[in-house]
């Protein structure tokens, strides 16, 4: 045993200097982000047979241009899916690339804002990095789904580094500018900014240099910009028969609940949930780092983070407060946690600032970075193996791993060669409808609009997708919604059931799974 003790503390020993040298040297940081991202493209991109449910709902809203699509969600991923896509094509590969280039802007203005806020620490800003990705909301929990709010912590991320961009002495009008198009983007990523940005104001307001700055004409230049950025989707929402705070109380799981139990779900899902989301990478550097719980408080001028810090501990509060009293407004009953992730979002900055203030030495350094990195290893490659072993083995929808060249080959065979695609759930037509370039796609929701209405497809088919769990009913209702809404004649006979059963994408195993559909090889009515 003591000769296993000295062989592991000789590896350790010259872990930890490593482990150093890589957080503080930004070429080896990034080269070690490049390639965590780069497995997970390489998985989503070329072994995904399909897409997770959020990009889903992107291949239907995108089918073409429009300043707003989906009343519960603004219109930015929407744009950047299409242009990706009209690229790409409607691919898991181009998914893929949207969801890994936005984590590396993310990512990079993480690191941007916290080294200036730590006066130049490099060291601080690669522990803000690899804080994030060993904490298991931002090192799992944004590569498994998430579109909209993948935009939202990089719209939040870039204001962050833009506010330590007004702070500096130099700072001119392009700083404000930049604060305004972070502005302006972050509330075309998700209506829930304005909540963030309330946040970070009441903060910003806590930085002696930010609270002078803010009292400025340039600021009014600031929020210009990110009105003229606003401005055309707010004018599509004027013209929308409702908006999203109609649909809150269902968002926000409104219902009766006895008092005791509705405050504990708030309190669990709006205030535990967050900090549990990011505790790893807080927990590592409190062990790690002496006097990280109970530090003594240098002078402020030897501690340049300090109003960073009180900033960003403001903004967290306020960001939670204020969503915890729309969802009480609302009735709701729990918080959903992409609410909550801008603000957990601030919470490793903040501690790697902490660290700025602590008399911390390379071996305190090493054991902090070592850490860290231990624990993002640790995640990427559990991530890795859930995605390509443990989920096509266990998954009960099973979206990124749908039997598609199976059900292409079957619904070729039964005459759909192209035209109209017709789903109630998207889950199954979406994966479809990407081998079909010229078609479109028809969601039957309530209250959804027709996408691609009055559109000239390449094919004459209608391909109409059942419900899995109850394709007979389902197939029994078609005839209503299609002279309804396609202005289809009822046919002189109802189609045949049809399904193809294919095996799941799976390195294990041989788990099935069956597509229902009815084809009209010659359309009805606009199915076509």
């Amino acid at each position: 045993m003591t000769a296993i003790a000295f062989w592991l503390r000789g590896h350790l020993d010259r872990a930890l200097p490593a482990a150093r040298a890589l957080v503080a040297s930004p070429p080896a940081l990034a080269l070690a982000v490049a390639l965590l991202l780069g497995l997970q493209l390489a998985i989503q991109g070329a072994v995904f047979s399909a897409f997770p449910r959020d990009e889903i709902e992107s291949i239907f809203w995108g089918q073409g241009w429009a300043l707003g699509y989906d009343i519960q969600q603004p219109p930015l991923h929407n744009w950047i899916a299409g242009l990706t896509t009209a690229v790409l094509g409607v691919t898991p590969l181009a998914f893929a690339l949207i969801r890994m280039g936005t984590i590396a802007l993310m990512l990079l203005f993480v690191w941007l804002g916290t080294r200036a806020a730590a006066g130049g620490d490099r060291f601080a800003a690669g522990l803000a990095v690899l804080g994030l990705l060993a904490s298991v909301m931002f090192g799992l929990q944004i590569f498994l789904n998430l579109t909209h709010t993948l935009t939202l912590l990089g719209a939040v991320a870039f204001c962050f580094w833009t506010l330590t961009r007004v702070a500096r002495p130099e700072a001119g009008l392009g700083a404000y500018l930049l604060v305004g198009l972070g502005l302006g983007v972050g509330a075309l990523a998700k209506y829930s900014f304005a909540l963030v940005a309330l946040g970070l104001l009441i903060g910003a307001l806590t930085h002696p240099i930010l609270r002078r700055r803010l009292i400025d004409w340039r600021t009014l230049a600031a929020l210009a910009v990110a009105g003229l950025i606003v401005a055309p989707h707010g004018l599509w929402l004027r013209g929308a028969d409702h908006t999203v705070l109609a649909e809150m109380p269902e968002l926000l799981h409104a219902a009766p609940l006895p008092p005791l139990q509705r405050a504990w779900d708030i309190l669990r899902t709006g205030w535990i949930d967050p900090l549990a989301g990011v505790i790893v990478p807080l927990a590592l550097l409190a062990l790690c780092l002496p006097g990280f719980v109970k530090p003594g408080q240098p002078p402020a001028e030897t501690d340049p983070s300090r109003p960073w810090r009180r900033l960003l501990v403001v903004a967290v509060v306020t960001t939670l407060a204020l969503v915890t009293l729309v969802t009480l407004a609302a009735g709701g009953n729990r918080l959903r946690d992409h609410y909550l992730m801008p603000a957990a979002l601030l919470l490793p900055i903040w501690a790697a600032l902490r660290a700025t203030a602590l008399p911390r030495g390379a071996p305190a350094e090493g054991r902090a970075a070592f850490g860290l990195c231990a624990a993002a290893a640790l995640l990427a490659a559990g991530l890795a193996l859930a995605m390509t072993v443990i989920r096509p083995l266990t998954c009960d929808r099973c979206l990124t791993d749908l039997p598609v060249d199976r059900w292409e080959q079957a619904v070729r065979e039964a005459g759909f060669d192209g035209g109209t695609l017709v789903s109630g759930s998207l889950d199954n037509a979406a994966a479809l409808f990407t081998r079909f370039p010229g078609s479109r796609l028809l969601w039957r929701a309530p209250g959804v609009p027709l996408r691609g209405d009055g559109a000239i497809t390449q094919g004459e088919g209608c391909l109409i997708v059942l419900d899995p769990k109850r394709p007979e009913a389902d197939r029994q209702s078609l005839e209503g919604w299609l002279a309804e809404h396609l202005e289809a004649p009822p046919p002189p006979a109802p189609p045949p059931l049809l399904q193809a059963e294919g095996r799941l994408r799976s390195l294990f195993g041989n788990r099935t799974q069956t597509l229902y559909f009815v084809v009209y090889p010659q359309g009805i009515g606009q199915c076509r």
